[in-house]
């Protein structure tokens, strides 16, 4: 399923010849310290909070990054504070997006302790009585619970917002000797626990410190990645893969490298260290010329091996080893292609042979996927064993699969008999169905010792109103049906598809469902799904190899003015369409666009404007629209590739104007085909293009109310015209209203 995707929208990129940047907001700031053995910072979600509600005495310094925690109360972003945790619960009305955990109860858990068994206490003089634990606060603690509170917008501190921040009480004040060793009178709440230290004042206890943060596997020692039977081991110990195929948000595809950012890069697997506990990368290396990876003899370009040393030097520090899949787009079944392949090969893989970084080495994406297989499939497998050859000859140590797309693929004889999974040492598998996941894995682990791998597989959450099921709960239980298989013996981890969704822009100029599949949404806050991977335990991987490669970038090329598509906000204009909406007057004429230009589920590329509706022709029997082109430059050509929907028939579906006979006036036009005039103003605007861009009139000139007020109009097929007070006519919002009309393909 991904290559045929893929392939689509490396297409489109060739048609619309993008060069230009999508801007990028400002990132909000981590609070970090200067302090010693304090390493973690404030993360941006959980920081106005932490300032705003008390700062280092409430919370104390952070001990952990932003991390998913399965908490009693369900699955959030959670970080830990000296005194507390702070949770993101994303659906919930301001104020109540960030909230203490309960660390208070839970800590009283951790310890046996049962605070329901707990002796109550009773009303008195002075003090506070919560009848709904039966616990009694008294001073010094009452003035602090009074004093500090969540800000809700109340005057002073409200015992409401008091409530919100601390919770209940769990127990009577005691005395009780706290983990730093000190005897001190105490009292629980249900998010803290307060201690008297007399002339130091109340203090809150280092619950956060106190609370194990999210239970963990031990590590192995660092080595290298190793199969035994079908187990993955390292260092003897048994692991299991988790982690994601990378691409950057910015730079999909093929551009990740010809438009390398390292820093960017860093960022990204750091959060896959810490916010999904990943242990696994899959990266995607091209093979050919035009996607700048190597010449035409298959010389490697020595700035992006340079790229891939840095990827693997930054996977290594976060813990992560990386499946590098070669041959990317390659299409195999081409013999004067073997020198160049073996060169390609072979500079690769004598690169990295020493390294254990490098988890395993895959030799294609989806080799079944390519019109190869469907030409000569035998081939095909043959061409993949024989790699298979190459590599362990080339390299003994890592060991080799390849990412099939279909499990079925895998069984397929190539010329001499073997199969893909004959030459895997780890056997890959791609499946974007959750139903069948539990299925083809046990089918598979019956017929094979080895052990096996779901390389891929996801759901995507968007884009919106295309395809049902496209959305976030039916991605989250996609992956809790994948984390049920991904325990089935012999199977030993998953890579989900893909880290970040993509925001559309040069480098990806098309709206799909490939932009979705990621765990974190655009704006970088974390999926369901996300927390649904995190939860999954594995152990982290370290290596022995290490590296010094300078982190570089590759800035983008000047922006092509042609070429480049225009920005509106967040939405673009590109291509054809752009060409075709400059040539048709802009903006007065077709207003701005109110959608990202998307593929139907029938698979037409279409884009909505506040006027009209766009559709690209994209049969290869129609000339392209090209502005350098002096004779095509006219309405016919255009026309031709574009297709304008005709809003005006399907506004006014149901409604009918009796036809009038032709005046046979010369400055009045009459329709054989509706039996309608156009005169006035609005002829003057229907000669411009005439019925190939207008259509023919469904009406006379009637008066309509629009936005409250009586206006002159006239319906044709492809729009309505409206008359000004001024004399002029505009054309009507209709893709506004067709926008509005156009049915939601939702799943929940």
């Amino acid at each position: 399923m991904r290559l045929r995707l893929l392939t689509l929208a490396m297409v489109l990129v060739v048609l619309f010849i993008p060069l230009q940047t999508h801007p990028v907001a400002a990132a909000p700031t981590p609070l970090c310290f200067n302090v010693s053995a304090i390493v973690n910072c404030v993360d941006p979600q959980f920081r106005p909070y932490w300032e705003a509600n008390g700062g280092l005495p409430v919370f104390g310094y952070p001990l952990t990054p932003a991390q998913p925690q399965q908490t009693a109360d369900g699955l959030w972003m959670t970080q830990h504070f000296e005194r507390n945790r702070l949770e993101l619960h994303p659906d919930a009305p301001e104020p109540f997006k960030v909230e203490i955990g309960r660390l208070g109860a839970d800590a009283l858990q951790q310890v046996g302790r049962d605070w329901h068994q707990a002796a109550t206490g009773s009303p008195q003089n002075g003090c506070r009585y919560f009848a709904e634990t039966k616990h009694t606060v008294c001073e010094p603690f009452l003035s602090y619970w009074r004093t500090h509170g969540l800000d809700l917008g109340d005057a002073g501190v409200s015992d409401r917002e008091a409530l919100a921040l601390w919770g209940l009480p769990l127990t009577e004040a005691r005395r009780e000797r706290n983990s730093s060793g000190d005897e001190v009178v105490t009292q629980w709440f249900e998010r803290a626990r307060f201690e008297d230290h007399g002339a130091a004042g109340v203090l809150l206890g280092r619950l956060g410190a106190e609370v194990d943060a999210k239970p963990s596997i031990p590590a192995p020692a660092a080595g290298w990645v190793q199969v035994q039977g079908n187990q993955l081991v390292v260092a003897g110990q048994p692991v299991h893969l988790k982690g994601v195929n990378y691409y950057p948000a910015l730079h999909p595809w093929a551009f990740m490298w010809t438009q390398w950012d390292g820093p960017a890069v860093d960022h990204d697997l750091g959060r896959m260290e810490h916010e999904l506990g990943a242990n696994t990368v899959r990266v995607l290396v091209p093979y050919s010329r035009q996607n700048g990876w190597s010449d035409d003899n298959g010389h490697v370009r020595p700035a992006m091996l340079d790229e891939l040393r840095q990827f693997v030097q930054l996977a290594g520090n976060h813990h992560v080893k990386v499946i590098v899949t070669l041959f990317d787009w390659h299409y195999m079944l081409q013999p004067s292609e073997r020198s160049s392949e073996l060169a390609y090969l072979t500079t690769i893989v004598q690169a990295f042979r020493d390294d254990d970084r490098i988890l395993a080495w895959d030799i294609h994406n989806e080799p079944d996927n390519y019109d190869d297989w469907k030409l000569d499939p035998t081939a095909t497998v043959s061409w993949v064993t024989s790699v298979a050859d190459v590599l362990h000859a080339l390299d003994p140590r890592h060991p080799v699969t390849v990412g099939a797309g279909s499990a079925a693929a895998l069984l397929k004889p190539g010329r001499d008999g073997r199969t893909m999974l004959d030459v895997s040492d780890i056997v890959s598998v791609h499946n974007y169905d959750a139903s069948q996941y539990s299925t083809i894995l046990q089918d598979l682990a019956g017929r094979t010792a080895k052990p096996i791998l779901l390389e891929e597989f996801g759901w995507p959450s968007g884009p919106e109103c295309i395809q049902p099921f496209h959305d976030e709960p039916s991605q989250l239980y996609l992956f809790q049906q994948a984390g049920a298989a991904l325990h089935l013996p012999s199977v030993v981890g998953g890579l989900s598809w893909w880290f970040q969704d993509s925001a559309l822009s040069a480098y990806n100029p098309t709206d799909s469902e490939n932009n979705y599949f990621g765990l974190f949404r655009k704006d970088g806050s974390a999926k369901p799904a996300a927390l649904a991977l995190a939860s999954w335990q594995v152990a982290p991987l370290s290596s022995q190899s290490l590296s010094s490669v300078a982190l570089t970038t590759v800035p983008p090329a000047p922006p092509d003015p042609l070429n480049a598509p225009l920005q509106f906000g967040d939405l673009i204009l590109v291509g054809s369409f752009k060409f075709f909406w400059l040539f048709f007057g802009g903006e007065p004429t077709f207003g701005k666009p109110i959608t990202q230009p998307y593929r139907q589920a029938d698979g037409t590329m279409v884009q909505y404007f506040e006027h009209a509706r766009f559709e690209l022709n994209e049969s290869v029997h129609v000339q392209p629209i090209d502005p350098n082109w002096a004779e095509g430059q006219t309405d016919a050509v255009y026309l031709d590739r574009v297709h304008l929907t005709s809003l005006g028939s399907q506004f006014t579906a149901g409604r009918s104007w009796p036809p009038v006979s032709d005046p046979g006036q010369p400055d009045v036009i009459w329709s054989p085909a509706t039996g309608h005039t156009i005169r006035g103003p609005f002829r003057t605007l229907w000669l411009t293009h005439k019925a190939l861009f207008f259509g023919e009139p469904l009406s006379e000139q009637i008066v309509e109310t629009i936005n409250g007020q009586p206006v002159t109009v006239q319906y044709f097929e492809k729009w309505r015209m409206e008359l000004q007070a001024d004399g002029t006519v505009r054309l009507g919002a209709l893709g506004q209203d067709a926008l509005s009309q156009r049915p939601c393909q939702r799943g929940w």
